[in-house]
């Protein structure tokens, strides 16, 4: 058991292969385990490297906000123009409470005036406001220091929050947001497919139904 984070270390190394760590176990261990058990013994260490940490939150800590992935349409009456917009979505971690709302894109102003919209419907103003590095609200991304927009540190002080991201290929890091967009997608999207909106306050009108059902 000793050897095993050795022989871990050593399959990160490029052509290192499992039979051939085994094949040097054996030369020093003729009596030790057989090729199977050699593997499950280092599968079973990997696994528990591997596991995770699980995440606690308390009521009201962070609200985790990001832009689907898809979009909803309406459509200008004046040109017939089919108008694609971003949905922002919040999810509070601790309650799965959320929300969502239509923007015209995700430029800055867009996304504060989303953000606005949010902490409206929650009617509270999280400790913590968790975002992607998003161009909008993140200048500059960094694992411990990002630099937000100055607007985004103006917006953050004016309601008394903090705002951080998520670490980049982190998925964990904003799992209750993913977690709320695919919500979206079956509890918004599927049921206003076949809908048809002229305007997007009417567009946002909708989804806040779909939203308290």
């Amino acid at each position: 058991n000793a050897l095993l984070p050795y022989f871990l270390n050593e399959l990160e190394k490029t052509g290192v292969t499992k039979h051939l760590l085994w094949e040097e176990y054996q030369k020093d261990f003729p009596d030790g385990y057989r090729y199977t058990r050699f593997c499950h013994f280092l599968s079973t260490h990997k696994r528990q490297g591997d596991a995770s940490m699980r995440m606690v939150f308390l009521p009201g800590e962070e609200l985790q906000v990001d832009f689907a992935g898809s979009h909803l349409h309406y459509i200008n009456q004046d040109t017939g123009e089919i108008v694609a917009c971003e949905i922002l979505v919040s999810a509070m971690p601790y309650s799965h409470f959320m929300h969502a709302v239509a923007l015209r894109s995700q430029k800055q102003p867009e996304f504060i005036d989303g953000l606005v919209k949010a902490f409206n419907y929650l009617g509270a103003v999280p400790h913590l406001l968790k975002c992607d590095n998003l161009k909008s609200a993140v200048v500059r991304a960094d694992r411990y220091t990002p630099e937000f927009t100055t607007a985004m540190e103006y917006f953050a002080e004016y309601y008394g929050t903090t705002a951080i991201t998520a670490r980049v290929r982190k998925p964990k890091d904003k799992a209750s947001v993913e977690r709320a967009v695919n919500i979206c997608y079956m509890r918004i999207y599927a049921p206003l497919r076949h809908q048809t909106f002229y305007s997007l306050s009417e567009l946002n009108h909708a989804i806040l139904k779909q939203l308290d059902i």
